[in-house]
C-alpha cells in the first residue's frame, strides 16, 4: 500500500507538471504578445506625437519666416536702407534690457518673502502682480498716463514711465522662474556657509543667487522677449521720437507697406534668437538636475 501510495503520487505530480507546462507557456505567450503590442503602440504615439510637434513647428515658425522672407524679397534691398531701422533696433534692445534687468531685480525680495516667508500677506502681493499682468497693455497705460498727468506731470512721457509699464506688465514672468529657482534651493545651505562665517548677505550671494541664476535668466529673458513685442504702453508712454521695432512695424502694416515692415519684423526674430537659446539651455538646466 505504500508503495501504490508512492506510485500514484508521482504520477499525479507528473500529471500536474504535463498540465502546468503548457498552461504557462501558454501564458507566457500572450504576455510576451501583450508586451509587443504594448511597445509597438508606444511607438506608434511617439512617432504621432514627434510628427505633430514637428507639424507645429512648421506652422508657428515656418509659416511667418516665409512670409517675411517673401516680403523682403518683394522690397528688395533699398528696404533695408530705412533710416530709422538702426535706431529702432538700438531703442529696442535697450529697452527690453532695461525693463528685463529691473524686473528680475525686483521679483527676486518678492520671490523670497513667497518661498521663505509664506504668509497671506506674501500671497496677496504675488497674487496682485498676476492681475495687473492680465489686465491690457492699453489699461495699464491709460491708467499711469493719467496719473503722472495729474500727480507727476514731469515724468509723463519719460523712459522711467515707460519701464515702470513693463514692469507692471511682464513682471511675473520673473517672478514665477525666479520663485521656482529659489525654491529649489534648500535654506540649509545659506545656513551652513552662515555658520562659516559667511554674513548672511554674502551667503544669499554665493549660495542661493548662485543657483538660482540661471531661473533669472530665463526670467529675463521672457522679460525682454516680451518688451520687445510690446505696442500699446510704448506708443502712449513712450518720450516724443521713441521709435521701437515693433512701432514702426505697426506704422508700415497700417500704411499697407508690407515691404517696409518686413525689415522690422525680420530683425525682431533676430532679436529674439538669444534669448531663446537662454531659455532652451536654462530648461535643459532644469532637467539635468
Amino acid at each position: 500500500l505504500p508503495l501504490l501510495g508512492a506510485v500514484s503520487d508521482a504520477f499525479g505530480i507528473q500529471a500536474s507538471v504535463l498540465v502546468l507546462v503548457p498552461v504557462s507557456i501558454g501564458a507566457g505567450l500572450v504576455l510576451a504578445s501583450a508586451a509587443r503590442f504594448v511597445a509597438a503602440d508606444i511607438d506608434s504615439v511617439r512617432r504621432d506625437s514627434a510628427a505633430g510637434a514637428g507639424l507645429l513647428v512648421v506652422l508657428a515658425v515656418g509659416v511667418p519666416m516665409l512670409s517675411v522672407a517673401r516680403w523682403l524679397g518683394i522690397g528688395g534691398i533699398h528696404v533695408w536702407t530705412e533710416d530709422h531701422l538702426v535706431q529702432a533696433l538700438t531703442q529696442t534692445a535697450t529697452l527690453a534690457a532695461s525693463g528685463a534687468v529691473l524686473a528680475v531685480i525686483l521679483s527676486v525680495p518678492l520671490a523670497l518673502l513667497v518661498v521663505r516667508f509664506a504668509s497671506r500677506t506674501s500671497r496677496a502681493l504675488e497674487a496682485t502682480n498676476y492681475v495687473t499682468s492680465a489686465l491690457p497693455g492699453i489699461v495699464v497705460a491709460l491708467a499711469l498716463a493719467t496719473i503722472t498727468i495729474h500727480l507727476a506731470q514731469p515724468l509723463y512721457q519719460t523712459v522711467v514711465v515707460l519701464l515702470v509699464a513693463y514692469v507692471l506688465l511682464f513682471l511675473p514672468r520673473a517672478l514665477i522662474n525666479i520663485r521656482s529657482g529659489i525654491a529649489q534651493v534648500p535654506v540649509g545651505l545659506e545656513e551652513v556657509a552662515q555658520s562659516l562665517g559667511k554674513p548672511p548677505a554674502v551667503a544669499f550671494l554665493r549660495v542661493t543667487a548662485r543657483l538660482a541664476a540661471p531661473a533669472a535668466l530665463a526670467g529675463g529673458a521672457l522679460v525682454f522677449l516680451g518688451i520687445v513685442n510690446e505696442l500699446t504702453a510704448t506708443l502712449l508712454l513712450g518720450p516724443n521720437g521713441t521709435r521701437t521695432l515693433t512701432t514702426q512695424f505697426w506704422t508700415h502694416v497700417n500704411d499697407l507697406d508690407y515691404a517696409s515692415a518686413a525689415p522690422y519684423a525680420f530683425l525682431m526674430i533676430v532679436l529674439s534668437i538669444p534669448m531663446v537659446s537662454v531659455l532652451f539651455r536654462a530648461s535643459h538646466g532644469s532637467m539635468a538636475r
